[in-house]
């Protein structure tokens, strides 16, 4: 039980998505993009390249290298290319967090099979 718990708690740690405390360590240009897509909600490829000004092949490069980094999520509307930031999984306040509710059911469980 115990291993499976620590499976779990590994795979929420180790979640793509952007956490807030990755934006102080990404490049200025790549934390810029990022906060400004945030407040849009979703962008296209020519939105991106109005914003940062720097020509087709630089708005590429950027939400490339957002999506290698697993930061940006790629989806279709009508045969245009959105990009929307993924956020990580919030932390749980401390490793254990959530324990005892997942344990009362594994004891209610065993107390019910008996």
């Amino acid at each position: 039980m115990f291993n499976r718990l620590e499976g779990e708690l590994d795979a929420r740690e180790n979640a793509l998505g952007l956490r807030m405390s990755d934006l102080i360590e990404l490049p200025v240009e790549l934390r810029k993009l990022l906060n400004w897509i945030l407040r849009q909600k979703q962008v296209n490829l020519a939105q991106v390249n109005e914003h940062i000004g720097q020509g087709d092949a630089a708005a590429k490069a950027l939400i490339e290298d957002a999506i290698r980094r697993g930061y940006l999520r790629q989806f279709e509307i009508r045969a245009v290319t959105y990009y929307r930031v993924r956020l990580a999984p919030r932390r749980t306040r401390g490793p254990l967090a959530g324990i005892w509710e997942m344990l009362d059911g594994k004891v209610e469980t065993r107390a019910g099979d008996q």
